[in-house]
C-alpha cells in the first residue's frame, strides 16, 4: 500500500489551485491541508490539497524509455511540463458540492475516470468513482451515494459522445458499469491501448505485446512521474479480494484519499502525450507533406500542378517514416524477445518501490 511510514502533514494551500512541473528530481511525501469548506462557502464536502511534485528523468526501470523519450520528449533529460490539480473533493451526498462537481465536469471537454473498489467487474463491488478535471479531483463515495451518483449526473457524462473519458484499461470498468448500473461508456480514450499501439508501431515490428502495462508504468515512462508521486497497491494474487477489502477498512481516510487521487491525477497529461504517441507517424507524414512541394524548384512544382491529384505519386520519403512490419520471429528472438503467435512478451516494467518490499 501507500508509503505508510511517511507521516501526513498539514500545509496551507499554494497560491494557485494547480501546479506545473518543471522537471528535476524531488522526493515528495503526502502533504494534506484538510478543509471543511469549499471556497469559503458552506458546501457539505471535504476538500484536501495534494502535495506538489517535480517530474524526473530518472527511472528505476528501462522498458520503452528510449523510444518514448526520443520521439515524444523535447530532450532525453527533460520530462514534459505537466499541469495537474491540487484540490481533491470527497463527494458523499446530493448537495451543493455534488452540483459544483457536475458543473466543473460539464465544462471539461476531457476528464480522467477511475473506478475503485473490490474486484472491479460485473461481480465486484464499486466503492468510488474518481473523476479528474483540469481544476480538481472528485472522489464520489458510492457506498453512500449508490446509484444516485449516476442517475443524477455521472451517467449523462459517461455516455456522452462529446466528452472524452480517459481510462487505463477500460475493460473491467466497462463491464461493471454496464451490468450493475446500466451505464454504457462512449467516447473513451484508453491509455493502455495507446501504449500498445505505440509499442507495436515503434518497437515490436508489428507484434502485439502479450500483456498490457500498468498506469504507474506509463506515468513514469511517458511523464517522468517519480515513484513517490504514485500509489502502488501491493496484493497477493491468490487473496486479491481480501487484500482489496483491507484497503477499504478505514473508509475515506487521508491515506486512502491520497491513494485514490494519485490513481487518476495524471490522466489528462497522460492523455496528451499518449495522443501524441498514437499520432506520431501521422504527424511525421503530415510534416513531410507540408514541405514536399513547397521546397521544390519552380519548374518541378509547376509540373506537379498540371497533374490530377490521383496521379501524383506518394512521396518516397514516407517509406523511411513509417515502420516496416516484417513480423520476423527469428529476429525478435535474436533480440532476446519471446514470441508467441502474433504476440511478443515485452518488459512490462512491473515492480514495487523498494520501501514496499522491505
Amino acid at each position: 500500500m501507500e508509503n505508510s511510514d511517511i507521516p501526513i502533514q498539514n500545509g496551507g494551500p499554494g497560491e494557485h489551485d494547480k501546479f506545473i512541473t518543471n522537471g528535476g528530481d524531488c522526493r515528495v511525501g503526502p502533504v494534506f491541508d484538510p478543509r471543511t469548506k469549499l471556497d469559503e462557502t458552506s458546501y457539505e464536502s471535504k476538500v484536501y490539497y495534494l502535495p506538489t511534485l517535480r517530474t524526473s528523468s530518472y527511472l528505476r526501470c528501462d522498458c520503452s524509455v528510449s523510444e518514448i523519450r526520443t520521439k515524444l520528449w523535447e530532450t532525453l533529460e527533460k520530462p514534459p511540463a505537466i499541469s495537474v490539480p491540487r484540490k481533491v473533493y470527497v463527494i458523499e451526498a446530493l448537495n451543493e458540492a455534488f452540483d459544483s462537481a457536475l458543473k466543473d465536469i460539464d465544462l471539461s471537454p476531457v476528464i480522467g475516470v477511475q473506478l475503485e473498489g473490490i474486484n472491479i467487474s460485473r461481480s465486484g463491488t464499486l466503492k468510488c468513482v474518481s473523476v479528474c478535471t483540469e481544476t480538481a479531483v472528485y472522489l464520489f463515495d458510492i457506498g453512500k451515494m449508490k446509484y444516485s451518483v449516476f442517475k443524477y449526473g455521472l451517467q449523462y457524462f459517461l455516455e456522452s459522445q462529446e466528452k472524452v473519458k480517459v481510462f487505463h484499461d477500460v475493460r473491467f470498468a466497462s463491464d461493471l458499469l454496464h451490468h450493475q448500473y446500466e451505464v454504457n461508456l462512449m467516447n473513451v480514450f484508453d491509455t493502455a491501448v495507446a501504449d500498445i499501439t505505440f509499442f507495436t508501431m515503434s518497437q515490436a515490428q508489428g507484434f502485439l505485446p502479450r500483456f498490457i502495462r500498468t498506469y504507474q508504468v506509463l506515468c513514469r515512462e511517458y511523464l517522468g512521474i517519480p515513484e513517490t508521486g504514485l500509489f502502488y497497491f501491493k496484493y497477493r494474487p491468490e487473496t486479491m479480494e481480501r487484500d482489496q477489502g483491507r484497503f477499504w477498512r478505514n473508509g475515506f481516510d487521508k491515506q486512502t484519499i491520497l491513494a485514490l487521487s494519485r490513481n487518476c491525477l495524471y490522466f489528462l497529461p497522460l492523455y496528451k502525450i499518449c495522443k501524441k504517441a498514437v499520432m506520431y507517424h501521422f504527424n511525421q507524414g503530415t510534416q513531410l507533406f507540408l514541405s514536399t512541394v513547397r521546397e521544390l524548384g519552380n519548374n518541378d512544382a509547376k509540373k506537379l500542378q498540371t497533374k490530377p491529384i490521383e496521379k501524383i505519386s506518394t512521396p518516397q520519403e514516407l517509406c523511411a517514416l513509417y515502420p516496416t512490419w516484417s513480423k520476423d520471429k527469428e529476429e525478435a528472438r535474436n533480440q532476446g524477445r519471446t514470441v508467441e503467435g502474433d504476440f511478443i512478451y515485452q518488459d512490462r516494467g512491473k515492480y514495487y518501490p523498494r520501501q514496499l518490499c522491505e
